[in-house]
C-alpha cells in the first residue's frame, strides 16, 4: 500500500505543478497577444495620422494650383484685352468649380479611410476580447482538469491522508469517504 500511496501523491503533485505551469503559460501567451494588438493599434493610429496629413497637403496643393490657374487665366485675359469679359469670368468659375470637385474627392477619400481605420480599431478590440476569453477558458480548463484528477483519485488521496495521519499519531486522520457521507 505504501508504493500506491506514494505514486498517488506524486501524481497529484505533478498534476498540480502542470496545472500551475499551464495557467502561467496561458497568461504569458495572452499578455504577448495583447501586446501585439496594442502595437497594431499604434501602427494603425500612425497610418491614420499620415493619411490626415497627406489629405491636408493635397488640399493645400489643390488650392495653390487653383489660385495659380485663376491668376494665369486672368493675366491672359487682361493681356488680350478681355479682362472683364464673360469668357474670363466663366473660365475663373470653371477653375473654382474644379477646385471644389478636387477638394471634395480628397475629403471623401479621407472619410473612407477613417471608416477603414475605425473598422480596424473595432477588429483589434474584438481580437483583444477574444484573447482574454481564450486565456480564461484555458485557465479554467486547466483548473477543471486538476479538479477532475483530484476527484478521480479521491480514494488514493484518502489513503494518503490516512497513512500520513496514522504515522504521525492522528489515529486514522481525515477520511474523504466519511466526509462525503456526512454532507
Amino acid at each position: 500500500m505504501g508504493i500506491e500511496v506514494g505514486l498517488a501523491a506524486a501524481a497529484l503533485a505533478v498534476t498540480t505543478y502542470g496545472t500551475v505551469k499551464q495557467v502561467q503559460a496561458n497568461k504569458e501567451q495572452a499578455s504577448a497577444q495583447q501586446e501585439s494588438i496594442r502595437a497594431q493599434q499604434q501602427a494603425e493610429a500612425a497610418r491614420k495620422q499620415a493619411a490626415e496629413l497627406d489629405a491636408m497637403r493635397r488640399r493645400r496643393e489643390i488650392v495653390r494650383n487653383s489660385i495659380k490657374s485663376r491668376s494665369v487665366a486672368l493675366s491672359t485675359a487682361i493681356s488680350q484685352g478681355a479682362g472683364d469679359s464673360s469668357g474670363a469670368t466663366s473660365g475663373s468659375q470653371n477653375i473654382t468649380s474644379q477646385e471644389g470637385v478636387n477638394l471634395q474627392g480628397v475629403d471623401q477619400n479621407l472619410a473612407l479611410g477613417g471608416q477603414i481605420f475605425d473598422a480596424n480599431q473595432s477588429r483589434f478590440a474584438a481580437e483583444s476580447r477574444g484573447v482574454s476569453a481564450a486565456s480564461s477558458a484555458l485557465t479554467y480548463g486547466a483548473i477543471s482538469s486538476l479538479g477532475g484528477a483530484v476527484l478521480k483519485n479521491t480514494d488514493r488521496i484518502d489513503r494518503i491522508g490516512t497513512t500520513l495521519f496514522s504515522k504521525i499519531g492522528g489515529g486514522g486522520g481525515f477520511s474523504y469517504s466519511s466526509y462525503a457521507g456526512n454532507r
